[in-house]
C-alpha cells in the first residue's frame, strides 16, 4: 500500500513494468493521489480510503489486500505482492525471469532480504540506469514472502500458516532470489518519506499504525552501522543468511505467521553482476 512514496514507486513501476508489462501492475494507494496517475499512466489503481482506520489498521489493510489478491487470481496464476520500496532481483544464471520462478512456486516463494544503502555517489535511479549503491546489507527481517499462487495470505513479512503445512523455509526460500529494500537507497527520498510518515504519526487517529513507523530512525542507524565496514564476500554472506532462515523460522501453527525470525545482520557486500543484470531489462 503506497502513500506519497514517489521515488521508490517510480523504480517499482519501471522495474516490474519492464518485466511483466505495465498494464499488469496494480498499485494499492492509501488515499486517492492524482500525481500517481500522471507518473504511472499505464498501471491499474485500487484506492484504500484514508479515513478508514479502526482498531487494527494493519489487520484491516491486509484483509483488504487479500480481497484484491483473490480477485486478481481469477485472471492470473500467480501474484507478486511487494511494498512500493521493494523489488525482487534474481540470479540470471539460475532463472529466466518471473515465469521461470513462478513455475517453481509451491504455494508461495520467499526471497533473501537485502538493504541497499545510499553511499552518496552511485544513486539507484532505476532499470536502465543501474548505478546501484555499492553497499548491500543482508537483513533477515526482509527475507519475506513475495509470490503466491493465491491460496496463501501474505502477512507481516510471511504467510498465514495452514494446517498440515510441513515444508521448511528452505523449500520456499529459493536460492539466488533477493528482495531489495530501497528505503535507504536514496537519502533525499528517505528524508521526504520520513517527513510524510512523521506527519501521519502526528495525527490524533494514527495511534493504530504499525509500531515500526515510530522506530524508523533507530532502524536506519543500525543499517548504516552494518554498511560501514569493509566489503565482504557476497556468496559467503548469502549462505549465512540462508542458513539463518532455515534454522530460525517462526512456528508454523495453524493461523500463525510462517516467517523468518529477525536477528541476522551482515554486510556490507556488493551485489554480483549476475543479480544486477536481472534489473536491466
Amino acid at each position: 500500500m503506497a502513500h506519497r512514496d514517489y521515488w521508490a514507486l517510480k523504480v517499482w513501476y519501471a522495474y516490474y513494468g519492464a518485466q511483466l508489462g505495465h498494464e499488469n501492475l496494480y498499485i494499492i494507494e492509501h488515499g486517492h493521489d492524482p500525481r500517481y496517475r500522471r507518473l504511472f499512466p499505464e498501471a491499474n489503481f485500487v484506492t484504500y480510503p484514508r479515513d478508514l482506520r479502526g482498531q487494527s489498521f494493519d489487520a484491516e489493510r491486509y484483509d483488504f489486500m487479500d480481497l484484491i489478491q483473490a480477485e486478481l487470481c481469477q485472471d492470473y496464476s500467480h501474484i507478486i505482492r511487494t511494498d512500493a520500496d521493494e523489488i525482487i532481483a534474481y540470479d540470471v544464471k539460475r532463472y529466466d525471469g518471473f515465469e521461470d520462478l513462478a513455475a517453481q512456486c509451491d504455494g508461495f516463494l520467499m526471497a533473501t532480504g537485502l538493504q541497499l544503502v545510499d553511499d552518496g555517489r552511485n544513486l539507484f535511479r532505476g532499470p536502465g540506469d543501474i548505478r546501484l549503491p555499492k553497499r548491500a546489507v543482508f537483513d533477515s527481517r526482509y527475507s519475506k514472502a513475495w509470490l503466491t499462487d493465491g491460496d496463501w495470505k501474505l502477512r507481516d513479512h510471511g504467510v498465514v500458516a495452514k494446517s498440515g503445512h510441513q515444508r521448511s523455509v528452505s523449500h520456499h526460500l529459493v536460492e539466488g532470489v533477493y528482495l531489495l529494500h530501497l528505503k535507504y537507497a536514496n537519502a533525499r527520498a528517505l528524508e521526504h518519506q520520513s517527513a510524510v510518515r512523521a506527519g501521519v504519526l502526528s495525527r490524533d487517529d494514527a495511534n493504530n499504525l504499525t509500531q515500526m513507523w515510530g522506530n524508523d530512525a533507530t532502524y536506519h542507524v543500525l543499517i548504516e552501522k552494518h554498511a560501514a565496514g569493509e566489503l565482504r564476500d557476497f556468496a559467503r554472506l548469502d549462505a549465512l543468511a540462508r542458513d539463518h532462515a532455515v534454522t530460525n523460522t517462526q512456528a508454523a501453527d495453524d493461523n500463525k505467521i510462517f516467517r523468518v525470525k529477525r536477528g541476522f545482520w551482515k554486510g556490507p557486500a556488493h551485489l554480483p553482476r549476475r543479480v544486477i543484470r536481472s534489473m536491466q531489462g
